[in-house]
C-alpha cells in the first residue's frame, strides 16, 4: 500500500553490498598499513622522523592526490580505473613490501609512497563514482555506510594487529606483502562483478537513460521494469525497479 501511494520503500541491495565490502576492503588495507602502521613500526630502525614521514604521507595524499584524481575521473571510466589501481597496487605490494622491509630507509619507504599512493587515490575517488549511482535512492545511503564500514573495519581496522603479527615471523614481509595483494585481487574482482552484474539503474546512473527511452533489451537491462515512484519532498522520478535488487 505505502509503495502504491508513493511512499518510497527501503532498498538493500545485498549481493551488491557484499561486492561493495570487497571494493572497500582493498583501498583501506593498503592506506591503514602504508600511512599508520608503517611509520610505527619503521621508527624503531629510523627513529621519531618516521612519524613526520607518516603525517607527510598522508598530507599529500588527502590535499594534493586526492584532488587531482577526483578531476581525472570525471573524464574516465570508473570500472576500468578502479579495476587498473587495484590490479596494479596488488601486483606491487609483495616485491615493494620485500624491498623496503629487507633495509628500510627514508629514502625507500618515499619511493614506495610515491609509487603506491597516486594508485590508491585512483582507487579511492573510483569507489565513490561506481557506488554512488549503482544503489536504489531508497537504500543508497545505508548501503554504503554498511559496505564502507564493513569493508574498512574488516581489514582496514586490524591492518595494525595482522602486520604486527606477520612480522614475529621470519617470513612476516611476505606474508604480510601476500596479504595485501590477495585483498586487492578481491577488490579488483568486487570491480568486475559489480560492473557485469544486473544492476540497479537510478536516475542519472550509466545507462538509466537508455532504458529509460526503452532500451530494455540489452543484457545489463535483463529482468528490468521502469517504474514511477514518489521522491521525498513530492516531485516524481522514474527508476528501474528489478527483482533482484
Amino acid at each position: 500500500e505505502a509503495e502504491a501511494a508513493g511512499v518510497p520503500q527501503l532498498k538493500l541491495d545485498m549481493f551488491g553490498i557484499f561486492f561493495a565490502i570487497g571494493i572497500y576492503s582493498g583501498g583501506a588495507l593498503v592506506f591503514y598499513l602504508s600511512t599508520v602502521w608503517l611509520p610505527v613500526y619503521l621508527s624503531q630502525f629510523l627513529g621519531p622522523v618516521m612519524g613526520l614521514a607518516g603525517t607527510v604521507a598522508v598530507a599529500v595524499f588527502a590535499l594534493i592526490l586526492i584532488p587531482i584524481a577526483g578531476v581525472a575521473i570525471d573524464y574516465l571510466d570508473p570500472y576500468l580505473v578502479g579495476g587498473v589501481s587495484r590490479v596494479l597496487n596488488g601486483l606491487l605490494a609483495l616485491p615493494l613490501m620485500l624491498w623496503l622491509l629487507q633495509a628500510p630507509s627514508l629514502t625507500r619507504f618515499a619511493i614506495v609512497m610515491a609509487i603506491m599512493l597516486p594508485t590508491l587515490a585512483f582507487d579511492f575517488v573510483s569507489t565513490t563514482k561506481i557506488l554512488v549511482p549503482y544503489f536504489h535512492a531508497e537504500g543508497r545511503y545505508l548501503s554504503l555506510a554498511l559496505a564502507q564500514n564493513a569493508g574498512v573495519g574488516l581489514t582496514g581496522g586490524t591492518a595494525p594487529m595482522v602486520a604486527t603479527f606477520a612480522m614475529r615471523y621470519a617470513y612476516g614481509p611476505v606474508i604480510l606483502g601476500g596479504y595485501v595483494s590477495a585483498a586487492l585481487i578481491v577488490a579488483s574482482l568486487s570491480v568486475l562483478l559489480l560492473r557485469c552484474r544486473l544492476r540497479c539503474f537510478v536516475p542519472g546512473a550509466p545507462g538509466w537513460h537508455q532504458a529509460a527511452a526503452g532500451a530494455g533489451g540489452s543484457v545489463c537491462m535483463r529482468g528490468a521494469k521502469l517504474r514511477t515512484a514518489a521522491a521525498p519532498g513530492g516531485s516524481l522520478y522514474s527508476a528501474l525497479d528489478d527483482s533482484t535488487c
